[in-house]
């Protein structure tokens, strides 16, 4: 597995982030590793979100043959590093590098919000780290799932402290007690 997809296999939400500005590119990472992954794409989709990334391995060459958007492809070698861009790739178009191993596909607009340049290194982490993220500054809505939150995982229940015993001569805030103590008194 070549190093730039090997932190894959301890990570349970990946995010991609560039190692030159600490930026995070995409914070909901899909990854199509199978032929049959890689085949299917994003054929089908309506459009890719904001902060959202598919990532294809190995892959050195892709095609809008049929897609309804268009988006930002970014080519990476094994370490990586940013070997090409194509930025607004509209449908029916082609686009390759021969030296990359991997694809990451961006939604339009993605490589210039994200300041992504030929040269920089990516990397996949953890979406769970703290990194700055400047997608908030780009106004998209985002859906839940797309930055890498998993709606199933919840809190633990805090534990509420036990209540304080009650006396006979305190009187309890309950109103209905209240009542029952103001006939008793009179």
């Amino acid at each position: 597995m070549e190093r730039f997809l090997q932190p894959l296999s301890t990570l349970d939400a990946p995010m991609i982030i560039n190692a030159r500005s600490g930026q995070s590119i995409a914070s909901g990472v899909e990854i199509a590793t199978t032929r049959r992954a890689r085949r299917r794409g994003l054929l089908g989709r309506d459009g890719l979100n904001a902060g959202c990334a598919f990532v294809l391995s190995p892959c050195w060459a892709v095609h809008t043959i049929g897609m309804r958007f268009a988006i930002d492809v970014v080519f990476v070698d094994a370490e990586g590093r940013v070997l090409k861009i194509v930025e607004n790739m509209s449908g029916w178009r082609i686009a390759a590098s021969s030296a990359a191993t991997t694809t990451i596909e961006l939604w339009a607009g993605g490589v210039q919000a994200m300041d992504v340049h030929v040269g920089d290194r990516l990397e996949l982490v953890s979406a769970f780290a703290d990194h700055r993220s400047p997608i908030s500054a780009i106004g998209e809505d985002l859906k839940v799932g797309s930055l890498g939150v998993r709606p199933d995982v919840r809190r633990a229940p805090v534990p509420m402290p036990a209540p304080a015993a009650a006396s006979a001569t305190t009187t309890t805030p309950h109103p209905v007690r209240r009542d029952e103590e103001r006939a008793r008194v009179a």
